[in-house]
């Protein structure tokens, strides 16, 4: 099967979402499938690299990292029209949807998307909790969904909260995975012991770990 993956965020960035797009498209390469992706690039040069369309975009200043693609290029997306991906799977809601949207229609393919992000958590770090409203998120969420023809959820909250919106789309609960291979490698007693004494533990010392992004909305503990 040939698979479009579409994301506003790809590397060099590092976000959850690139995260999980890129063990997307590992695992569906590993399972024999033809997959590519559209995203945006970061220095707001067009190219392609292997199987990655990286199309020109510029900084918006509404949130750090965030981007918005420049016109659609002709040469990237007749050379996506020409390889007639099956089906594609979306992962954010912005511009590269709208692409997606546009080769949905124009191949008459079907259109998945994966709703990554609870916006409503990220209402005060926007535009400084300016114009943006629980409402408006409500509304535009409605607006870009029902015309998709699946929705995955994460997680039953998010479900919850896409129905409470009123989208009327199917909607199937897909938890995020996870590369546990990373994970599978343990320390030894004396690597163990190191650690403790780089951070200035004790053995009976109880210890919680924060494993993600480092950013303000994260709402992590500061020292």
């Amino acid at each position: 099967m040939k698979i479009l993956l579409t994301t506003d965020t790809f590397y060099p960035m590092i976000n959850g979402v690139v995260i999980s797009t890129d063990n997307l498209y590992k695992e569906l390469k590993a399972m024999g499938h033809d997959v590519r992706i559209l995203t945006l690039s970061e220095d707001g040069k067009e190219r392609i690299y292997g199987d990655i369309y990286y199309l020109k975009s510029m900084n918006l200043k509404i949130y750090p990292g965030a981007k918005i693609k420049k016109p659609f290029n002709t040469e990237i997306g007749e050379k996506i029209l020409g390889w007639s991906p099956d089906i594609i799977h979306s992962q954010t809601e912005f511009s590269t949807m709208i692409n997606a949207k546009h080769i949905s229609r124009k191949l008459k393919i079907p259109h998945v998307h994966t709703y990554h992000t609870m916006y409503e958590d990220y209402i005060n770090y926007i535009l400084n909790g300016r114009i943006i409203t629980p409402k408006t998120i409500e509304l535009a969420t409605r607006l870009l969904l029902n015309s998709l023809d699946r929705i995955i959820a994460p997680t039953e909250k998010v479900k919850n909260t896409l129905v409470n919106y009123n989208v009327k789309s199917h909607i199937n609960i897909i938890p995020t995975g996870i590369d546990l291979r990373k994970f599978q490698n343990g320390i030894t007693a004396e690597e163990r012991n190191e650690l403790l004494k780089k951070h200035k533990l004790n053995p009976t010392d109880k210890v919680i770990l924060y494993l993600g992004r480092i950013a303000e909305e994260k709402i992590y503990m500061k020292s």
